[in-house]
Formats: structure tokens, C-alpha cells, sequence
């Protein structure tokens, strides 16, 4: 928090000094833009350049330089603020990171602290625990967690978390689907609405309310466990690579966690 207080303070610094030194360059501008006219028509009356005043005498030179300058300097205002509105947006998705991996790390941590004193926590609530984290790190509407069955070769959901209720997602075969290829192939999706010539543009038909989507496999070594599907809605800001691969390292992270409860549960059983 005392960081970010820190990256606040320095940025509204910057925005300071910089609008100073455009505020003293457009005063400079302008300066030019009255003196350069005013020293044409001292030269046109000293004889020195001869009768070229142009029709309307030198004031309408004079206004016309400004009227031009001014629009100029309005522009350079705008290209400022559009900038300034951008390096802000810059920092905001940057601490929002910075926070989202410092959340899904505290989650492994202590997950890995669990295990480490020996503190069975039963595989139904460690499903719970990280659907919700992820749901509230990643502001995402709907999360769902697929446990993979290696005998079946299926995906089953086991855990869910979103904000409107909805009918549970069905089984999934290995292979099948976004959610079927992640688990087969060990590697992250992220897909948006908008791209409805993708590989499997047809999830967002059947959830039509989602405006993008992670699908973030946790696999140890060779071996599948699960796959994470993390849902926007279309209104929200839609995921980018850098939601992907901050999801997809905890889902690497956890996957150690998550396979000793997936073994003590079917010891319990």
C-alpha cells in the first residue's frame, strides 16, 4: 500500500512538471507568434522592405498568427491529457497486477504452509478456497474448476464460484473443447467474444453472457489434474496476456498442493 501511496504521489509530481513546461512552451509560442508580425510590419514602415503589407494592414496578420498558434496550442493540450489519461490507465492495470500476484501467492503460500505442518485441508475445500481467490484476484464473474479423471479420461466439475447462478457445466471428454484441450495439450487459453473466427468460437455461443475467458490447466510434470475456466463478463474489461500468465503461474504453483489432496481424498475413500 505505502508503495503504491509512493508511485501516486510521484505520478501526480510528473503531471505537474509536465504540464508547467507545456504551459511555458505554449506562452513561448505565443510570445512568437505577436513579436514576429509586429517586427514584419516595423520593417514594412521603415521602407526597409518595401509596400508589402497585405490588404487589411498588419493587424489581420497579426490576428490571423495567433487564431493559428492558438488552435495549435489547443492541440498539443489535447495530445497531453490524451497521453496523461493513457500513462494513468498504464499505471492502474500495472498495480492491479502487482496485486494479483501478490494474492494468488499468498493463496500457494499458504496452501504449501498446510502441508508443510501437516494440516490436511479436505480436497473439497481447497477447490472452494481457490475458485473463490481466483474469482476475486482476476475480477472475474464465473469460475469453474474441472477435476480430471484419468481412469474416465473426463473433466468434472467440482467446484464453482460466480455472481448470477447458473446451471452446472456438463463433463467435458479429454480433448474435447477449450476446457478438453488445455487439460490435453497442458497449455493456457485465452479467448474473446469478438473473435468469432477462433478455434472454439462456439463456448461463447453457449455462454453468451461471457466476453472473455482464461482456461488455465494445473498439471505436475507430465500429469493433468485440473483446469481452471475464469470468466468475464461482456461489459467488463476483457483478459489480456498478462492476466493469462499471471493465472497460468499459480495454477503451476498449486498444482503440487492440489495432486497431495486429490491422493489423501482417495486415501480417505
Amino acid at each position: 500500500m505505502a508503495k503504491h501511496s509512493e508511485t501516486g504521489a510521484f505520478q501526480r509530481q510528473f503531471d505537474r512538471r509536465t504540464w508547467s513546461i507545456l504551459g511555458l512552451a505554449i506562452l513561448i509560442i505565443l510570445s512568437f507568434s505577436a513579436t514576429i508580425p509586429s517586427l514584419y510590419m516595423g520593417l514594412v514602415r521603415s521602407g526597409f522592405l518595401g509596400d508589402r503589407l497585405p490588404p487589411g494592414g498588419g493587424w489581420m496578420l497579426l490576428v490571423g498568427l495567433i487564431g493559428l498558434t492558438s488552435l495549435f496550442c489547443l492541440y498539443m493540450i489535447h495530445q497531453q491529457t490524451s497521453i496523461n489519461r493513457l500513462r494513468e490507465r498504464m499505471m492502474r492495470d500495472q498495480i492491479e497486477l502487482e496485486q494479483s500476484r501478490g494474492r494468488l501467492a499468498e493463496l500457494t503460500s499458504l496452501f504449501q504452509l498446510g502441508n508443510s505442518l501437516h494440516m490436511e485441508l479436505p480436497l473439497e475445500t481447497i477447490l472452494e478456497i481457490t475458485v473463490r481467490r481466483v474469482a476475486s484476484t482476476l475480477h472475474s464473474h464465473d469460475v469453474t474448476l474441472f477435476l480430471y479423471d484419468a481412469d474416465a479420461k473426463t473433466l468434472a466439475s467440482r467446484a464453482s464460484f460466480g455472481l448470477t447462478p447458473h446451471e452446472p457445466e456438463p463433463e467435458i471428454q479429454l480433448g474435447e473443447g477449450p476446457v478438453g484441450w488445455a487439460a490435453r495439450h497442458r497449455e493456457p487459453i485465452l479467448m474473446h467474444a469478438r473473435e468469432r473466427d477462433a478455434r472454439f468460437a462456439t463456448f461463447f455461443a453457449a455462454h453468451p453472457d461471457v466476453g472473455s475467458v482464461l482456461f488455465l490447466p494445473i498439471a505436475l510434470e507430465s500429469k493433468t489434474l485440473a483446469v481452471i475456466q475464469v470468466c468475464r463478463a461482456t461489459r467488463a474489461e476483457a483478459f489480456r496476456l498478462e492476466h493469462r500468465d499471471i493465472g497460468q503461474l499459480f495454477a503451476e504453483n498449486v498444482a503440487s498442493v492440489l495432486d497431495r489432496a486429490i491422493v489423501m481424498d482417495r486415501l480417505r475413500r
